[in-house]
């Protein structure tokens, strides 16, 4: 099904040794996104999805989870892989008619909850996309049931800054983006690296390119520098300017 993507030469890494960048595909189809309840049957949407996700799990050379992780909606894949020792997470999302506010009352925390009622609805969809996105792919990363990472892992927007707190002591780094209007898609990496934690190796399959996605926020928590020891401090919190 085309080229092997993992000989590309990319930012990071090498023939000689193991992955130092995160990675993020996404593969979306020739046919354009399938959006909202009457935008393709179910089946079509499922069938896109698949192939898709085939498509990037052979042609990537994904390591195994937790190393990459796995996300469909829409008719669209993409797939993370967290550099060599650290743990991915991903989600993507397609935007389709849903009751925000009540979904964020039963599944986020209180805080968040208040913030989206307080939002005109327009705004209230955009911040729900983002919270309930990075809260997935954190699941994902951290092997939490996502009931509990709906509610553990909390996102605040206040005084133009987001802020994440999120149930590790490890190393972790998050970003939101927005690769197509209808698509949300949450990428997170967890785990100790040595390279900067505040860039991704993106690209798109099957027209193999370097895109140039909206990046709506981003998080960074490195607790290895001049921090309390794990058992003392459970949870990370990262503060940063919204894009």
């Amino acid at each position: 099904m085309g080229r092997n993507l993992s000989t590309l030469p990319m930012p990071g890494q090498t023939n000689a040794g193991p992955l130092r960048q995160a990675q993020l595909w996404l593969a979306a189809p020739a046919c354009g996104i399938v959006a909202g309840r009457d935008g393709g049957s179910r089946k079509a949407r499922r069938a896109l999805e698949r192939n898709a996700s085939r498509a990037l799990l052979a042609e990537t050379g994904a390591p195994q989870m937790p190393q990459r992780s796995l996300s469909h909606s829409g008719g669209c894949a993409a797939i993370a892989i967290a550099p060599a020792g650290c743990r991915a997470g991903v989600d993507i999302e397609t935007a389709t008619p849903r009751d925000v506010r009540s979904i964020a009352r039963f599944a986020f925390s209180p805080d968040e909850a208040r913030e989206l009622r307080a939002l005109a609805l327009p705004a209230a969809i955009a911040r729900f996309y983002v919270m309930w996105t990075l809260k997935e792919a954190f699941a994902k990363a951290l092997g939490m049931p996502l009931l509990a990472a709906l509610r553990e892992c909390a996102f605040t927007f206040r005084d133009s800054c987001w802020a994440g707190r999120i149930p590790t002591a490890e190393p972790w780094r998050a970003t939101v983006f927005k690769p197509r209007p209808l698509l949300t898609l949450a990428a997170v990496v967890v785990g100790p690296c040595d390279t900067p934690r505040d860039d991704w190796a993106c690209w798109e399959w099957p027209v193999l390119a370097e895109p140039s996605w909206l990046c709506l926020t981003a998080f960074v928590a490195d607790n290895r520098r001049d921090q309390p020891q794990a058992a003392d401090r459970p949870a990370a919190e990262s503060r940063i300017k919204t894009i």
